[in-house]
Parts: C-alpha cells; structure tokens; sequence
C-alpha cells in the first residue's frame, strides 16, 4: 500500500461518516481485501467451504484478513 493512497482515506472520527464510508470500501476494493471486509471471502475450511483447502490457503487467508482489520484500525480515531 502506498503512503499516497493511505494519507487520501480520511480517519473516522464519528462525525464524517458520509465521506469516510464512501473512500474506505474504495480503498479495500484497491487493496483487494474488499471481500473480507464484506465477508464474501471466507475461511477455507476443507471440506467445507472449500474441499481442497490447504494450509497455505489458510495462512493467505489469515494474512489479508489481518491486514484488512489492520487497515480498517489505522482509519479509525482512537476514540471510536
């Protein structure tokens, strides 16, 4: 992610909803980490969500799911 995209998402700070959740989907959406905040990419679970599911489809999962939690943090005031 570069600084320039991170610095165009404004903070959260309860009072600019209206622009900060019209930039922050875009922003995951840029950084492909959309579906996990919108939970249309789930866990792979073998046999379950997913029969061929391997450890290292779980590991990759678990990694954009915590940089789309991270990312979503860091736009957030500590006061929220």
């Amino acid at each position: 992610m570069t600084s320039q995209l991170t610095s165009i998402v404004p903070i959260f700070d309860g009072f600019n909803w209206s622009t900060w959740s019209k930039v922050m989907p875009t922003f995951f959406m840029l950084q492909g980490l959309w579906g996990y905040m919108e939970g249309t990419i789930t866990l792979p679970v073998a046999g379950v969500s997913a029969p061929t599911a391997t450890a290292a489809d779980v590991a990759l999962w678990n990694h954009n799911d915590k940089l789309a939690r991270g990312n979503l943090t860091l736009h957030l005031s500590p006061a929220i």
